[in-house]
């Protein structure tokens, strides 16, 4: 088994393995996990559908969003996902 390049935390949609995978993600392994110092907003616009919001992290002390981390091996996995999540438009990604 490929060691992992990369680690994605997931939250809302794409905690579904499938709609990972459809996305042309590889992951080795995916556990539950809790991200700290944030909270789960609904204020990302939506490109189709206007006055809508899909769910974001937003930085919040104290916060934390239960989700689900990825072990991925495909070196530009995180780029191929930064282009559906539209990052950065909120939060950056950190490695």
């Amino acid at each position: 088994m490929p060691e992992p390049i990369e680690r994605y935390f997931a939250f809302g949609s794409n905690m579904n393995p499938e709609r990972v995978r459809a996305r042309g993600l590889q992951a080795t392994a995916i556990r539950g996990a809790v991200l700290a110092q944030v909270r789960l907003t609904f204020d990302k616009v939506s490109r189709e559908h206007p006055g809508i919001g899909h769910a974001a992290l937003t930085f919040a002390p104290g916060g934390s969003v239960e989700g689900v981390l990825y072990d991925l091996v495909g070196a530009d996995d995180i780029a191929r996902m930064d282009v559906f999540e539209r990052t950065p438009i909120k939060l950056q990604s950190r490695s």
